[in-house]
C-alpha cells in the first residue's frame, strides 16, 4: 500500500504542471495502481487506447521500466500533453477504426473510452483489439457497470456535461464478458474498486486465448423441415421452449431451431435440430446471408426486470427494432412476441371487479410495461404476419431467484412476515409446460396480426399463493387476515400507488384466457397443483417420482358436493370428481364415472387412475350420500345393499385407499356426515344408521391417526337447502343452511387442527337431545318432530 500511495505522489508532482493542481489530483488519486500493478507483464509491448492525458501510460512506465509503450487518441491537444507525461515509444494521433494494424501487443489498455462508441459498433472494436493482440495477450478493459446505479448516472451526467450530444452506450457487466467473450476473448479475471471522481470503478481483465467463436452449425440447417429462430433462449421461458419445440411439430411438421443467444450454450452441444447465432441484436446484419429460410420467429428475448430496470427500452423495444430490421430479408409465417399483462395494468378509475383481456385499455406505470407496449407497436407498425403472446407470471423449474413465485417461496422458506397475511389481490399465473403448450397451439390456430392473452385460468389471491407454498414447504400454514380497513384503503386509493401495492387488495393483473380456451387449450397444472410441483423442484430437487396433488370429491353433480368443487376450482386445485352420473357435473377434464354402490373394482379403478396420471389424493371429500324415505320393510334388499354400499362401505374403501398411499405430505380426509346421524328418524332408518357409521369410523380413525402429516376430519352439517328433499320427498321446512356457507366452512377448515366441524345450530341441539336425554325422551322426541317436519 505505501508502494502504491508513494508512486501516486510521484506521479502527481510529473503531470501537476502540465493538468493543473485540481485535475493532476483527481487523475493520480483514481488510478488503479494496484490492479494494473498485478495485470501487466513484465516486459513487451503495451498499447494505450484513447489515452487521454496519458496518465495510464505513465503508470505503466513507472510500473515497468522495459516496457514498449504506444498510445493512440484522436484529440491532438491531450495526445500532445500524453506525449510530455509518458514519454511513449509511439504515438498515433487517429481514431481507432481508422488505425492500420501494423504491431501485435501484449497488453492493450481501454480505460472509460467504450461507451463513447455505438452499440453497433462494439463488436468490430473488440474484433480489432483481438487482431493486434498476441496470442495469451492481455486486454485491459475499464468501463463503466450499468447495474451500478451511481456509477451509471454520475457519469453519464458529467459525460452530456461536456458533450451534451454525446451518445452514452453502457452496458452491464456481464454484459460487457459476453460482449468480449463473444468476439475471441477469453473471460480472466474483473476488479471492482473505490474511487473518488466521476469515473468507472469496474475494470475486466480478457486473455487471447482463444479463437473467434464461430456460428455453431449455421451451415448444417434442416431446410426441410419448420426454420425457427429463437431469442433469448438462454433465459427462463426461452430454455423451456426449446426443449419443447424440439420434442414436437408445428403443423405436423419436425422443426429445426436457431437459437440467438449471446454466447454459447454448451448444454445444447450435439442436440439435433438445433444451431446457435452468436450475436446480439446489434450485430444481426453481419448474419444477413448466413441464414437461407425463416419460418417462424418467438421472441422472448427481453429485460424482464420489473423493479429498477437496467435499459429496458434498449433492450426490450430497440431489440425488436433491430430484428425486425433483419428480418425483412425473410419470408416469415408468422413472429411470436412474448409480452406481459405489464403493458397494461389498469386506468385510473378501474375498479378491478373486472379480468383484463384482449380489449383491455393499456395503462402501463412501470418502465418495463412501457417498454414492452413500445415493443408490441414496433410489431404492430411492421409488414410481418404476427401475434402477440401476453403472459401473466409464468413459473417453473429454473426460474430467477428475484422473479415473483420463485422471491415468494424463498420469503416463505425464510418464514418471512409478509407471506403470513391473507392479501385478497388476485394475480393470473401459468405453469411453463402449460405456457409452451398454448404458444404451439397460438402458432398453429390462432388469426395472424392478433394480440392474445394465456393463464391457467384461475386467477389467484397472494394470500392463497402464500398459504398454498407455506403447505407445500412443509411449514405450519399460518395466514393472518387482512383488516377491512386496509383492503378499503388500498382500494380506494389505488390509482396513486405503484402496482406492487395495489395488487395486494386489487385483481390488477387477472386475466381471461377465454379467446385461448376457444383455440382449444386446456391447462395442465391448476395453480395449487403447479405451485406443489414447483415447491418441490426447488425444495426436493432430487426426489424420484414426483407426485402432484389432487382432491378427490364424490357426489359432485348436485347440491353439496358439486359447490365444494366449484370453490375448490377457484382456489386452485385439480378436482377429480366420482359419481355415477354425467348429468350437471362440471368437471370434464377430470371426472371419474363410477357407481359407487359396485364394490368389485373400486379400489383398481382408482389406484389405475392415480399411476397412470402420477397422481396422489391431497384431499379426500367423502360426500357422496343417498336415501329411501321409506320404511324399511318396504324396501328392496338391492336398495338397501345400495344405500350402505355408498354411504358407508365406499365411503371406507376410499378412506382406506387415501390414509395407505405412503405420501410424505400434508393430507387430509374429509368424511361428511348429517345431524341426523344422531336421530332414529322414522322411514331413514338406512340413512341415518349409515351415517352414524360414518360418525363412529372416523371418530376412530382419528384415534388411530399418528402422523402429523394426515388431518382427519368429520364434518356434520344440519339441513341444506340443496333440493335433497325434493328428490326424496321430504318436506320442505324454515332454517335449511345454505349450500354456499357450508361448503365455505369446510374449505376453511380444510387445513387447520380441528377434528369435528359441527355446522348449524340444528346439529348442536340434536346431538346434545342424544347425549342428554334418555334414548326412550330422546325416541319419543324425534317421533314427535318427524311427524311435523317430515
Amino acid at each position: 500500500m505505501i508502494k502504491y500511495t508513494l508512486l501516486k505522489i510521484k506521479i502527481f508532482f510529473i503531470v501537476l504542471r502540465k493538468l493543473g493542481i485540481i485535475t493532476a489530483g483527481v487523475k493520480t488519486l483514481i488510478l488503479p495502481l494496484k490492479i494494473l500493478d498485478h495485470e501487466l507483464p513484465h516486459d513487451g509491448k503495451i498499447l494505450d487506447i484513447g489515452c487521454g492525458e496519458g496518465l495510464y501510460g505513465l503508470a505503466a512506465r513507472l510500473l515497468r521500466r522495459n516496457i514498449d509503450l504506444t498510445i493512440l487518441d484522436n484529440d491532438q491537444v491531450k495526445i500532445e500533453k500524453a506525449e510530455r507525461i509518458c514519454k511513449p515509444n509511439k504515438i498515433i494521433n487517429t481514431k481507432f477504426e481508422h488505425y492500420e494494424n501494423d504491431s501485435s501487443y501484449d497488453f492493450i489498455i481501454v480505460n472509460d473510452f467504450m461507451h463513447h462508441i455505438d452499440y453497433e459498433s462494439h463488436h468490430v472494436f473488440i474484433a480489432k483489439i483481438k487482431s493486434l493482440l498476441v496470442k495469451n495477450g492481455k486486454f485491459f478493459f475499464k468501463d463503466v457497470d450499468q447495474s451500478d446505479g451511481f456509477d451509471n448516472k454520475i457519469t453519464k451526467f458529467f459525460d452530456l456535461k461536456i458533450e451534451p450530444n454525446l451518445k452514452i452506450c453502457f452496458r452491464e457487466k456481464n454484459e460487457w464478458v459476453k460482449l468480449i467473450e463473444r468476439n475471441g476473448l477469453s473471460y480472466s479475471n474483473a476488479y471492482k474498486y473505490f474511487n473518488v471522481w466521476v469515473a468507472s470503478r469496474t475494470i475486466i481483465i480478457f486473455l487471447n486465448s482463444q479463437s473467434k467463436v464461430n456460428q455453431i452449425k449455421l451451415d448444417q440447417i434442416d431446410y426441410k423441415k419448420n426454420i425457427i429462430l429463437l431469442t433469448g433462449a438462454s433465459g427462463f421461458i426461452g430454455s423451456h421452449l426449446v426443449k419443447f419445440l424440439l420434442s414436437s411439430k408445428i403443423n405436423n411438421c419436425e422443426n429445426h431451431l436457431i437459437l440467438m443467444v449471446r454466447n454459447y450454450i454448451p448444454q445444447y452441444d450435439n442436440i439435433e435440430n438445433c444451431s446457435f447465432l452468436i450475436s446480439d441484436f446489434d450485430e444481426l446484419n453481419n448474419f444477413k446471408y448466413s441464414i437461407q429460410r425463416i419460418d417462424f420467429v418467438f421472441h422472448f428475448a427481453s429485460e424482464v426486470k420489473f423493479n429498477k430496470p437496467i435499459d429496458p427500452f434498449r433492450h426490450n423495444c430497440e431489440s425488436t427494432t433491430k430484428l425486425v430490421k433483419f428480418l425483412d430479408n425473410y419470408k416469415i409465417k408468422k413472429f411470436i412476441l412474448g409480452s406481459t399483462l405489464g403493458v397494461l395494468e389498469r386506468g385510473p378509475f378501474d375498479d378491478c371487479s373486472k379480468l383484463l383481456d384482449e380489449n383491455s385499455s393499456a395503462f402501463p406505470k412501470s418502465i418495463y410495461g412501457k417498454s414492452k407496449l413500445k415493443s408490441e407497436e414496433v410489431i404492430i407498425n411492421s409488414s410481418i404476419p404476427y401475434n402477440i403472446v401476453r403472459i401473466p407470471w409464468a413459473y417453473g423449474l429454473d426460474m430467477t431467484l428475484d422473479t415473483h413465485l420463485r422471491f415468494f417461496l424463498n420469503k416463505v422458506i425464510n418464514k418471512s412476515l409478509l407471506t403470513k397475511f391473507n392479501f385478497i389481490g388476485k394475480v393470473s399465473i401459468i405453469e411453463i409446460d402449460d405456457l409452451c403448450r398454448s404458444l404451439k397451439i397460438i402458432v398453429e390456430r390462432l388469426e395472424n396480426n392478433k394480440i392474445i392473452h394465456v393463464s391457467d385460468g384461475v386467477p389467484i389471491s397472494l394470500g392463497n399463493i402464500f398459504s398454498t407454498m407455506q403447505f407445500y414447504s412443509k411449514k405450519n400454514v399460518i395466514i393472518f387476515k387482512i383488516p377491512k380497513l386496509f383492503n378499503f384503503l388500498i382500494i380506494k386509493f389505488r390509482r396513486f400507488l405503484p402496482t406492487t401495492i395495489q395488487s395486494l387488495s386489487n385483481d390488477v393483473l387477472a386475466t381471461s384466457n377465454k379467446e385461448l380456451v376457444q383455440l382449444g387449450f386446456k391447462p395442465l397444472m391448476t395453480p395449487r397443483m403447479g405451485i406443489a410441483k414447483f415447491c418441490q423442484s426447488i425444495i426436493k430437487p432430487n426426489e424420484k417420482d414426483k407426485l402432484l396433488p389432487i382432491t378427490l370429491i364424490t357426489g359432485t353433480s348436485s347440491g353439496l358436493g358439486k359447490d365444494i368443487f366449484q370453490k375448490m376450482i377457484q382456489d386452485g386445485h385439480r378436482v377429480v370428481s366420482i359419481d355415477s352420473s354425467e348429468d350437471g357435473n362440471l368437471n370434464f377434464d377430470y371426472f371419474i364415472k363410477y357407481d359407487l354402490s359396485n364394490l368389485d373394482e373400486l379400489d383398481c379403478k382408482i389406484k389405475e387412475f392415480l399411476n397412470q396420471n402420477n397422481f396422489y389424493i391431497e384431499n379426500l371429500i367423502n360426500n357422496a350420500g343417498v336415501l329411501i324415505n321409506s320404511d324399511l320393510s318396504l324396501t328392496k334388499n338391492s336398495e338397501i345393499k345400495k344405500i350402505i354400499n355408498i354411504n358407508s362401505t365406499a365411503l371406507t374403501i376410499l378412506s382406506s385407499i387415501f390414509l395407505n398411499q405412503n405420501i410424505n405430505s400434508k393430507i387430509s380426509l374429509i368424511n361428511i356426515s348429517s345431524s341426523s346421524s344422531f336421530s332414529p328418524i322414522p322411514n331413514m332408518a338406512l340413512y341415518t344408521a349409515t351415517k352414524s357409521f360414518v360418525n363412529q369410523l372416523t371418530l376412530t380413525l382419528i384415534a388411530e391417526n399418528k402422523s402429523e402429516n394426515i388431518k382427519i376430519k368429520l364434518v356434520i352439517p344440519a339441513g341444506m337447502k340443496t333440493g335433497f328433499q325434493k328428490k326424496y320427498s321430504l318436506k320442505e321446512r324454515k332454517g335449511l343452511l345454505k349450500v354456499g356457507k357450508v361448503s365455505q366452512k369446510i374449505i376453511l377448515n380444510l387445513n387447520n387442527s380441528k377434528n369435528i366441524i359441527f355446522i348449524g345450530s340444528s346439529t348442536y341441539v340434536l346431538y346434545f337431545l342424544q347425549k342428554l336425554l334418555g334414548l326412550n325422551l330422546n325416541l319419543k322426541i324425534i317421533k314427535y318432530l318427524s311427524k311435523r317436519f317430515l
